[in-house]
């Protein structure tokens, strides 16, 4: 029922998820780095953390919700379609 990963699907994978994880791995070792250097009392970052996990959920739909609205305008903008007429040759041009 399911294959295992080959070569090619494993490079497209890594193309694709390396740029999206590299920033957040330099991200994660600073935020580790600031709260070492904060007193105990001070790292408690749960509501920070907590929203920045639903962060890129949200931000995916609002992406998804404005790609959606512009294909919209398109369709709008576009020229309206002619009407083929009946008894034509058939052929494009």
């Amino acid at each position: 029922m399911f294959r295992s990963i080959g070569l090619p699907e494993l490079l497209v994978l890594c193309v694709i998820v390396g740029p999206l994880i590299v920033p957040a791995i330099f991200y994660l070792l600073t935020l580790q780095r600031a709260l070492e250097r904060c007193s105990q009392e001070l790292r408690t970052m749960g509501l920070v953390l907590l929203l920045n996990i639903f962060a890129g959920p949200v931000t995916l739909v609002c992406w998804i919700l404005y790609w959606v609205k512009i294909a919209g305008y398109a369709r709008m903008l576009a020229p309206p379609l002619q009407p083929i007429a009946a008894g034509g040759s058939g052929t494009l041009g």
